[in-house]
């Protein structure tokens, strides 16, 4: 299964914001990097059928997650978005997108580059051409 390491990598950063929230002496810091890492390796597992929304909702789980613990990061948002190429042609992808375009806007300040609005434009201009088959 290609989503082995990115399991991994989910569960670790669970236990580190567990362990930081149970046992605050501890002093863990969840870094950046660190939700980064396992958004990266969710984007890197293999497209199977069974895969593809599994996939995305483990990447909008750390996205919420991240942003929960004071993150924001446009990379994160970038390969979040970018993610949603691999499942064009479901019938809420179109709002997703949007949706995180808006979060990423209004509510952390963060303005799209053109690689985020060139793949937010590939991702609803198929979404429109599957949708209108």
């Amino acid at each position: 299964d290609s989503s082995f390491g990115a399991v991994m990598a989910e569960n670790m950063l669970d236990r580190m914001l567990l362990l930081r929230e149970t046992i605050p002496n501890l002093n863990i810091h969840v870094s950046l990097e660190c939700f980064k890492s396992c958004i990266h390796a969710w984007t890197k597992t293999r497209n199977s059928k069974d895969n593809k929304n599994r996939k995305q909702e483990r990447i909008e789980r750390i996205l919420n997650l991240m942003t929960s613990n004071g993150i924001a990061d446009i990379s994160c948002f970038s390969m979040a978005i970018n993610s949603y190429s691999d499942v064009v042609g479901s019938s809420d992808v179109t709002s997703k997108v949007v949706s995180l375009l808006d979060r990423m806007e209004r509510h952390y300040g963060i303005h799209p580059d053109t690689r985020i609005l060139n793949a937010v434009l590939f991702i609803l201009s198929n979404n429109v051409s599957v949708s209108s088959n």
